[in-house]
């Protein structure tokens, strides 16, 4: 046998699938079997935000405030994960993974999640929003911005330039 061709669907939306292929010529000669690893990935990761603290008159918060970032998705990288933000720098906690169903920590699957914590934790005027890819190329964007102001100092009166006369009549 020179040649042989074949076409095989194959359907499914999921990791570490294994194909292999071995051949028999009409004498009986087999060829080595040879496999490969692969994985389907049709869905875009999911992003989830949830806020913490309590807002005065609509976006002032007087303690740092604590943004809990959740992206679900087989295929995750969290080198691909963009943090658009304004204002102070926040600080960003490690991503740490929750297995979903049948992962075994190192083939994941869609329900796999992985969450950080953002801290805003200056003084300041802030926007947050952010954007993920997966390893698939899907791309998913927050589609929110944010905006809110954080002023934990609290306000002082300094009287250093002003003089008072006082006249009594």
């Amino acid at each position: 046998m020179t040649s042989a061709s074949k076409s095989q669907i194959i359907k499914g939306n999921s990791n570490n699938m294994k194909i292999s292929l071995g051949m028999v010529d009409n004498i009986g000669y087999k060829s080595a079997i040879t496999s490969e690893i692969f994985s389907i990935d049709k869905t875009a990761p999911v992003i989830d935000v949830v806020f913490d603290g309590e807002a005065q008159n609509e976006k002032y918060y007087k303690s740092t405030r604590v943004a809990t970032v959740t992206i679900t998705d087989a295929n995750f990288s969290p080198e691909l994960v963009e943090f658009i933000t304004t204002g102070p720098n926040p600080r960003i906690s490690k991503w740490e993974h929750v297995a979903g169903d049948n992962c075994n920590g190192k083939i994941h699957t869609g329900k796999c999640s992985y969450t950080c914590k953002v801290y805003f934790e200056e003084d300041g005027d802030y926007t947050f929003s952010l954007k993920c890819q997966d390893l698939a190329g899907h791309e998913t964007v927050y589609g929110k911005t944010e905006e809110f102001t954080i002023d934990i100092l609290e306000t002082e009166f300094r009287n250093e330039t002003c003089q008072w006369h006082l006249t009594t009549f």
